[in-house]
This record gives structure tokens, sequence and C-alpha cells, in this order.
């Protein structure tokens, strides 16, 4: 996999990276709340399915060095860029430290991330002390201070894998749409030009997918094809998590993470209520479907649509009443070495919804035949919003992977 390079000026870098945290950050807040502001990402308040975040610590590499010596029970899953910058060391040294005065692992290498490092550990043009050090603990035939961690050797990973393979392709949808939308063109056969389409994705998608494009885009003609290694990373600290049932935290230098952390969260959790309510709906707790209303047929999106009213608290009241939680936290560290955070409090119960989801073709429940159940419509229509659809897909295949046209919606769109 391609190595990307930092950038060549530290201004610019912060400028784009502080423009493009805080549209997300802005809308977490918009979406959950003042509430969800904490001093501290390891003090929020830990409420099911909801996120805490808060920004602006200073020294942020010495803050994950004083809570990793202190004992904080996390394990941390560093991005490639944090091997990049010298400020970094700090947080290399504390993971390093407490393995070697604990016996206790700290750090850990998505597949994906080692798959990066691979060359620089080869040949270091910096940090070459980390790198060293890094390169010995991974090649070491006794356990080190850090490790590389495949989700596919995770217990019962085969009833998950192909779920989490047709995410990564769906979420890849979004780095593409932008070679779409240029080569849709015009209605007179023309291509659109690059400005044209940034426009167009800015004003039908939204403004966050559409620096998430041009990002996307960027690293697509550097590379030569859409990488996902950010997605790839996220969702293994995220199975990490849910397999140790104990806290992770995802460290990086790139603001992009945050976004694709939040789309992979939205995924997982409207995923997840989606198998819960499904199987209250074929229990009866949701009563009769509704008359369905003139007009709400879309042959493009689904068909033999059936609906049923949520009700007041419909999102809360769904969740199973026994559950345990598990904090993944997302750190973005900027060049100048300030720490922003998301801390979403997952469920160990969503692993269920990925083997189901890999049993069933990237549906979310098996009780509906060959029907699946939709309960956020609202990015489809603002008139299906109050309802929970079961509905026969209109699907999208590609190259071993499933998933919904409506899901596809779900990920390109702002309107979460």
């Amino acid at each position: 996999m391609a190595f990307a390079a930092p950038f060549n000026s530290d201004t610019q870098a912060i400028q784009m990276e502080k423009t493009k945290r805080n549209l997300t950050l802005e809308h977490v807040l918009a979406k959950f709340g003042d509430n969800s502001l904490s001093d501290s990402p390891f003090q929020g308040r830990g409420i099911r399915l909801s996120y805490d975040f808060g920004r602006g610590i200073t020294n942020g590499f010495e803050f994950l060095e004083r809570i990793i010596a202190e004992g904080q029970q996390c394990v941390f899953f560093p991005d490639t860029n944090i091997a990049i910058y010298e400020h970094a060391k700090p947080f290399w040294n504390a993971c390093q430290n407490y393995f070697e005065k604990h016996g206790k692992i700290r750090c850990a290498l998505s597949v994906a991330v080692y798959s990066e490092l691979l060359e620089r550990l080869k040949d270091p043009w910096s940090n070459k002390e980390v790198a060293e050090s890094l390169n010995f603990a991974l090649h070491s035939e006794e356990v080190n201070w850090a490790q590389v961690v495949d989700p596919e050797q995770f217990t019962g990973a085969e009833n998950r894998i192909p779920a989490i393979h047709d995410y990564l392709f769906l979420l890849s949808m979004r780095r593409r749409i932008l070679k779409g939308i240029e080569l849709g063109g015009h209605h007179d056969g023309t291509t659109q030009s690059r400005s044209e389409a940034m426009n167009y994705i800015k004003y039908h998608f939204g403004e966050r997918a559409a620096k998430f494009v041009k990002k996307a885009n960027r690293d697509f003609e550097r590379f030569g094809e859409h990488v996902l290694n950010d997605e790839a990373h996220i969702f293994t600290a995220i199975e990490f998590a849910l397999e140790i049932k104990k806290p992770v935290a995802i460290v990086s230098s790139d603001a992009d993470i945050f976004e694709a952390f939040y789309k992979i969260q939205y995924l997982l959790d409207t995923n997840y209520r989606e198998m819960l309510v499904g199987s209250q709906i074929s229990s009866g707790d949701f009563g009769d479907p509704i008359e369905k209303p003139l007009g709400y047929d879309r042959p493009e999106l689904y068909s033999d649509l059936t609906l049923y009213r949520k009700r007041d608290g419909f999102f809360r009241d769904i969740l199973p009443a026994e559950f345990e939680v598990v904090p993944v936290h997302c750190f973005y560290l900027s060049p100048n070495g300030t720490l922003d955070w998301l801390t979403f409090n997952f469920e160990t119960g969503m692993r269920k919804t990925l083997e189901i989801r890999s049993r069933n073709r990237g549906r979310s429940t098996d009780l509906f035949g060959d029907r699946n159940i939709h309960i956020q419509l609202g990015p489809i229509s603002g008139r299906l919003s109050p309802y929970i659809g079961v509905m026969k897909d209109q699907i999208i295949e590609k190259d071993g992977c499933v998933f919904s046209k409506i899901e596809e919606a779900l990920v390109l769109y702002d309107n979460e």
C-alpha cells in the first residue's frame, strides 16, 4: 500500500486540518448537544450509543504520555502519520516504557497501518530511534511493547468479516463520487469541470462531503487508487475493542479520521438498532403496519414497502435492557500538537449485527425473508422520517460485496 508523505508546509497542514476538523465536530455538537462536551476524553458521560467530545488540549502527545504512564486502561491504535512527526516521540516512548514496567501492551497496529509502515521501517528518514524500536518489537519472537492486530484472527471472525468488507466497499463510494459526477457531465454530453463537479457535490451532498471528496481525490491522484486504510484501521480498532471489551483509542494526525470514524459509527449504530427493532416488529411490539400513503413508492431504491410508525423515544426505547458499553476514542493531533477527540460508546451486541449482515447479504435482519428493515429514511425523503420501513432493497453488488442503495445514500449525504 502507498505511504502518504506529510505536507511540505506545516502552516498549510494546520489550516486545512482545522477547517476539516471543525466541520465534523460541529456536526456532532449540533446533533448531540452541549452536554456531549467534556474536559478530558477519559472523563466523559459514558452514555450508551452516544458521543463525548472535546478540543484544544495543548501538548497532546505529552498528555497521552502522561495518561499512559498513569495506567489508563486503554490500547492505542496509532495511524501511520504518527510515526512521521518528531513531536510524537513521547507517545511512542510511553508505550514502550509502560510495557517494560508492567508487561502490558498499550500500542497496537492494524494490518492497514503496518502495511504502510513496512517501507518506512526499513529505511526511516525521520524518527529513526522510534522506527528501530518499533521494528524490533514487531519482529520479536516474544511478546513485546507493540503488536500487529488482524481482525481476521479474532474470535468468530469468519462470521463478521464479510459484513466488514461490505462496509468498506460501501464507504469507498463516497471517495468515488467526484469522478462519477465529472464523467456524468452535462445534458449536451460534455464532461463537467472539476470546479463544477465540486460545487455540485457541495450543494447536493453537503460541505463535509465536498471536503472529504477533495482530499480523497488528491489521494487517488497520488496513489492511483482509492485508499481505504483509514476505514480499515478504524474497523480494526472497533472490532478489537469489542473483542477485549476494553477501551481503545485511535490516534491520528489527519483530521479526515474524524469523518471516517463518524460515518462508520453512524452506519454500524443504525444497523444495530435496525436489528433490534426488527425483532420487536416481528414479535408484534409495534402492532399493525400503517396504511401506506400514496406517493411513497421509490422503485429505484426499494419495493414491497411496509411502514410502521416510530413512537416517542423510539431510538432509546428499542435498546436492550442488558448491555455492555465499550468506549472507542478517536484522537486527532494537529501538526502543532493540539489534541481534539471524539469518543463513542459502542455496545458489544453490535457484533451480532455484523454476523447477521454477513449471513444475509447485507440485510440487518433475517426475520422478513428477502426484505430488509430501515429506520433512517429521512435522508431519502423527509416524509418517511416518522416511519420504520420493511422493504425489499434495490441492492448494489460489486467485487463480492453487497449493500443497499438506501445505505449508499446514507454514506454519500451529510444529512445524518
